[in-house]
């Protein structure tokens, strides 16, 4: 990834010298893709229709075979990566090892006791008492930003009613909390890994959003192909810049590329960016 994004070398050794973290690079790019697939990724194969798009009770291919889940009187923790977020659900069949309880209040104040945010008991008057297949009584759904609207048929709005652009948009919403809690990480002073106070999923949804539509001097964000399943192509796309992104600035919680060039043996005030308050010579 960094030969290509920094050197413009596709085919390593590169003729500017060794590729730095070149392993660091390659593992960031793999727990990428493990984080939006969860270790199964789609096949590009197949078809895939609006029909099916946002229509719970339709199998996708980047959710598992809703037709044949149901809902049950027994609820039990979603476990999900980011306690804070963490939710209870009546989706069956239900993953082993779960504790189950009667009632969603009962399952939060057992399993999520405690629980800061309130995101599971929060949804508790929020859930119907009974739903069609598929249905995730405990989903939490975050209002998009407000946006100014396109036309259909404009150039922004046939991309964003686009099969790939719906369908990399599901991708990326069903693991956006794992996106949060497991990349978008940086290492403290004492070897601690912890969430980003700068890198956020929802901002680089909405960054998405502005580079596929809009871009940069003429270029835009690559999202895919119009074949059956491109979304997936552009979800490489997203993990190669992630991989990248977690390795030159993530990591260390900084606005922009760490600059290590040294002016009489010391870093000048020139090689800060400033941005978000932040200032490297701190």
């Amino acid at each position: 990834v960094s030969g290509i994004v920094n050197r413009g070398c596709h085919n390593p050794p590169c003729g500017t010298g060794a590729l730095d973290g070149g392993h660091e690079r390659s593992t960031n790019f793999k727990k990428v893709l493990d984080t939006m697939f969860a270790g199964s990724p789609p096949v590009v194969s197949g078809s895939i229709t609006s029909s099916h798009l946002g229509n719970p009770s339709s199998p996708s291919i980047f959710s598992p075979d809703l037709a044949s889940q149901t809902t049950g009187d027994k609820w039990y923790p979603d476990y999900n990566g980011n306690w804070a977020e963490g939710k209870c659900i009546n989706v069956y069949p239900a993953p082993s090892g779960r504790p189950h309880y009667d009632s969603q209040s009962e399952c939060c104040a057992k399993a999520y006791g405690g629980q800061a945010s309130g995101a599971c008991i929060g949804l508790i008057e929020e859930t119907p008492s009974s739903t069609g297949p598929g249905f995730i009584a405990a989903a939490s759904i975050t209002s998009p930003p407000t946006r100014k609207p396109v036309s259909p048929s404009s150039e922004a709005g046939l991309i964003l009613n686009s099969d790939k652009f719906i369908a990399m948009d599901e991708t990326l919403q069903a693991v956006k909390d794992d996106i949060d809690s497991k990349l978008f990480l940086y290492e403290t002073p004492s070897f601690q890994w912890v969430p980003s106070t700068v890198y956020k999923y929802a901002d680089f949804r909405e960054s998405l959003y502005v580079m596929a539509t809009e871009g940069v001097a003429g270029k835009k964000f690559y999202i895919g192909e119009d074949v059956t399943n491109g979304h997936v192509y552009g979800l490489v796309n997203i993990a190669a810049f992630l991989a990248q992104s977690m390795k030159e600035t993530i990591k260390y919680d900084a606005c922009d590329e760490n600059s290590w060039d040294l002016v009489g043996g010391k870093y000048p005030l020139s090689n800060a960016c400033g941005q978000l308050g932040q200032s490297y010579q701190d």
